[in-house]
């Protein structure tokens, strides 16, 4: 209630009329649009615009520190002092990607998909047998930094038979 009249503490006749005035309550607000922005710029605009921050860390493909979504959106409206809830961004996980060159292929696969990695291979003809269905090469090379599901190609040697019959001529 905002006021009334007569006012508080008057005496009146039983069955006068009495005027209240009920508040709205506050005026809505637009929530600022924060996403992509460092967390300290975020919620120094959400304080600016009357809004309390709050922050939620979570795992992101985002620079670490910058805000990835927003509760409320921005663009919406919400009555000034209500929270703003950031989700900011841990930074992207990686991983160093295991080293399978000289190792047989499906050895190979399977340390890098225990890893959190993706394998594909291509076939490379070779004539030396000790590479016959072994890692070559690999893309990434091993020690490189990735991120999970990162597909690496593994180039897997493939026996090509080299022996040639010559029949002789009468």
């Amino acid at each position: 209630m905002t006021g009334q009249a007569p006012a508080p503490g008057t005496v009146v006749v039983e069955g006068t009329q009495v005027r209240i005035n009920v508040s709205r309550g506050p005026k809505p607000v637009t929530v600022p649009n924060v996403i992509g922005l460092a967390y300290e710029q975020a919620a120094s605009e959400l304080r600016r615009a009357g809004f309390v921050p709050a922050r939620v860390d979570v795992d992101s493909d985002l620079a670490k520190g910058i805000v990835q979504n927003q509760d409320p959106n921005g663009g919406s409206n919400s009555s000034k002092g209500a929270t703003v809830t950031l989700s900011v961004s841990r930074g992207p996980v990686t991983t160093s990607v295991p080293d399978v060159t000289n190792q047989d292929v499906s050895i190979a696969e399977a340390t890098l998909e225990a890893a959190g990695f993706r394998t594909r291979v291509v076939l490379e003809n070779t004539d030396d047998p000790a590479f016959d269905g072994i890692v070559i090469s690999q893309d990434p090379i091993g020690g490189t930094q990735g991120k999970p599901s990162l597909v690496v190609t593994l180039f897997v040697g493939r026996l090509t038979d080299t022996s040639t019959e010559t029949t002789p001529v009468p």
